[in-house]
């Protein structure tokens, strides 16, 4: 049996535990995001979907809390601070390192609480065994900004104020190292359908380490978007309206409404 939590938690600060909603979406951000980085999903979303952002530590409602250092028991503590709000269905989302984020959740809660999401959005990322490519957590800061503003063309304006770049950095090393270093255990496929998101210009993630998602679920769609590795900003409307479709073909059909 799941134990009640105070009604918000330090993992999903701005999602309440007393909800109408048939199902809760877990949205974990990309490198150098935080909660905030969905904090306008919900307007995109019908009432029976509750956006549930993770707050990772170190950033928004956790700044003074040390960064992580590793993927895997990051991962691990994710589910069990989530794991009180899992009291319906649910999906998770993930975006370039919250997807392999995600992924290892996914594993995680079906290893040893028994429990799967309707579906996994991997969404800008590479499949767990495909390197990056490129790596830059370990360049100077100058020449990763400049390498992630070439790579991020639809945001110009990201990486531009300085006093805010100085707080960002160490988050974004911090996720960029654990992200690029991650290595994939062997294991079985996730038993819950995997949904994987890309960008058609998207120079970091190709649609061949996209489709090699495959090789982990039992169940796998690829969806493209126009745009590139923040498509999910410049397409957000198409994103968001394949999130919900997605969602509700995985419901039994007693809970579609």
């Amino acid at each position: 049996m799941l134990l009640r939590q105070p009604n918000l938690s330090v993992w999903l600060p701005h999602c309440a535990h007393e909800s109408h909603a048939r199902v809760r979406l877990f949205c974990l951000p990309y490198a150098g995001g935080s909660a905030a980085s969905f904090r306008n999903w919900q307007t995109g979303f019908s009432r029976d979907i509750q956006v549930c952002p993770v707050e990772l530590p170190g950033r928004g409602t956790r700044f003074t809390e040390p960064l992580h250092g590793e993927l895997v028991p990051l991962a691990r503590s994710i589910s069990e601070g989530i794991l009180p709000y899992m009291d319906r269905p649910f999906a998770i989302f993930g975006h370039s390192m919250g997807g392999r984020l995600g992924f290892e959740v996914c594993r995680d809660l079906e290893v040893r609480f028994a429990m799967r999401p309707l579906v996994f959005f991997a969404s800008g990322a590479n499949s767990p065994e495909i390197p990056e490519a490129n790596p830059v957590h370990h360049l100077p800061d100058d020449q990763m900004v400049a390498r992630l503003r070439a790579l991020n063309q639809s945001r110009p304006g990201a990486f531009d104020h300085p006093e805010l770049l100085q707080v960002l950095l160490p988050v974004l090393k911090a996720d960029l190292r654990i992200s690029e270093t991650y290595v994939y255990e062997a294991g079985p496929p996730l038993v819950c359908p995997v949904v994987a998101l890309g960008g058609d210009s998207d120079l970091e993630t190709t649609r061949e380490a996209l489709e090699d998602w495959r090789r982990y679920a039992f169940s796998f769609k690829l969806k493209m978007f126009p745009g590139d590795h923040f498509f999910i900003n410049t397409a957000k409307s198409l994103v968001l309206r394949t999130i919900q479709e997605e969602i509700r073909s995985a419901l039994p059909e007693a809970g579609r409404g």
